[in-house]
């Protein structure tokens, strides 16, 4: 034997012995012969009826549309019975769909008011926020402003000296040009 052989018998015996494979090809197998068998059983039947058939054509034909007939009749049973089931299920279903809306129609509008309080709170932090900035500024503004009205009054002192040394110089040379005009005189 070689390795192939060898490797192949390992692998079915893998197979036979994995329980879920087994039923699987049991199923597949069984399926198989329900289409083989309902296939001739059909044939067959259909052949046996038209070769075996007792009567002549015409009552032949006549047991056939009462037969059919008879199955229409069941047949539109069935369709009532299926319609009533399916209106039944349909209720059903718009009840249990607007019961689901209603449940996440309150749910989505509890998520919209819990985001739209999360939203408020966040705009009134902001505007707490922007309040406390614009008040610092404003102090900010009044330092500007005092030390701005300091600066304009150390500037006037000086300018108001400097205006008194400036006159104080101007007369004294003004009276050192009339006592030098005497002199020359």
């Amino acid at each position: 034997m070689n390795k192939k052989d060898v490797s192949k018998k390992i692998e079915n015996l893998k197979d036979r012995m994995n329980p879920k494979k087994r039923e699987e090809e049991k199923a597949k197998e069984h399926r198989k012969g329900l289409a083989k068998g309902a296939a001739a059983g059909g044939v067959l039947g259909g052949l046996a009826g038209i070769l075996f058939a007792p009567d002549k054509g015409e009552n032949t034909r006549k047991k056939a549309k009462e037969e059919i007939e008879k199955n229409t009749e069941k047949v539109k049973e069935n369709i009532g019975e299926t319609k009533e089931s399916l209106e039944k299920n349909l209720e059903e279903t718009k009840v249990k769909a607007k019961d689901f809306y209603e449940e996440k129609k309150e749910t989505v509008e509890e998520k919209v008011e819990k985001a739209k309080d999360r939203l408020s709170k966040s705009k009134e932090e902001a505007e707490e926020e922007l309040e406390e900035k614009i008040e610092e500024m404003e102090e900010k503004k009044e330092e500007v402003e005092k030390k701005a009205e300091k600066q304009k009054k150390a500037v006037e002192k000086d300018v108001k000296d400097l205006k008194k040394e400036v006159q104080d110089k101007a007369e004294a040379r003004k009276e050192e040009i009339k006592k030098d005009v005497k002199d020359t005189k």
